[in-house]
């Protein structure tokens, strides 16, 4: 396992047809992740390992779905 990086952020609503939740990364948490495609998130008493996505375009975020935003 990797080194851990903690952040604080807001998960936002993007509408883009469908809505969609995101969780932005800070680009220079994104840059110490380096190549990894998917990261451990721990939000709340939750774990999952979503796919780190644009970190190219220079807005690192991760998509968080239904099942994560319900208690």
């Amino acid at each position: 396992m990797g080194k851990a990086h903690r952040f604080e952020s807001q998960i936002d609503r993007v509408d883009q047809g469908s809505s969609i939740h995101v969780i932005p990364v800070p680009p220079e948490i994104a840059a110490k992740v380096g190549n990894a495609k998917r990261v451990l998130l721990e939000l709340g008493t939750q774990d999952r390992r979503p796919a780190l996505k644009g970190v190219k375009s220079g807005s690192p975020f991760i998509m968080v779905g239904r099942q994560i935003l319900q208690p």
